[in-house]
């Protein structure tokens, strides 16, 4: 699939996606505004606005846990992820990538569906400040073991019942509300 059929394909399933709540709504449209106003969407060196990036919330229902990686520039847990590669067709790709680079686990592509969407500030460092629009997709996975990139990037299983007690940004708590509501409706 080319770049323009593979980026018009994401830009379809982005628009059909149903957001949770009016601030998810609000970070929807500008992804999709950022995909219908850049030439390269997913180019990790664009920082004006800023750059589409991948993530992925590892999910066993079973045990109900989350795979989390430590960001060490960030200094706290989030869900694997990061940016599309050069030529990479899609963020979906991209966050599988990462997964794998970062967790060590391998995941269907066919079965990550889009689970979140957050739009959050980068602050300047080795880069200028710029916008992540960050799209977060579902895995189910049961719990295995994981193996993380390094020693300085630790990656574990979490329970939601610990997971609630983190004092979670905003996207990730809306994950983890997701998340929580699904469960109690698959039981």
């Amino acid at each position: 699939m080319n770049s323009s059929r593979a980026i018009a394909a994401m830009l379809q399933e982005f628009q059909s996606y149903q957001a949770y709540d009016e601030l998810e709504a609000h970070h929807q449209s500008q992804l999709i505004h950022l995909i219908q106003t850049q030439l390269d969407p997913l180019d990790a060196d664009c920082f004006e606005p800023g750059h589409g990036t991948g993530s992925v919330w590892i999910f066993d229902p079973e045990k109900q846990q989350v795979a989390m990686v430590f960001h060490k520039k960030a200094k706290r847990w989030l869900q694997p992820g990061g940016h599309a590669d050069f030529n990479e067709p899609n963020l979906k790709v991209a966050a599988l990538r990462e997964v794998q680079e970062e967790v060590g686990l391998q995941l269907n592509v066919e079965q990550a569906i889009v689970f979140d969407i957050d739009v959050h500030l980068i602050p300047a460092g080795r880069y200028p400040e710029h916008w992540h629009f960050d799209v977060r997709y579902l895995c189910l996975c049961a719990v295995q073991p994981l193996t993380p990139e390094s020693e300085e990037t630790p990656a574990q299983w979490f329970d939601l019942e610990e997971l609630a007690l983190w004092s979670l940004d905003s996207g990730l708590d809306r994950m983890l509300q997701k998340t929580i509501a699904w469960s109690v409706n698959c039981t």
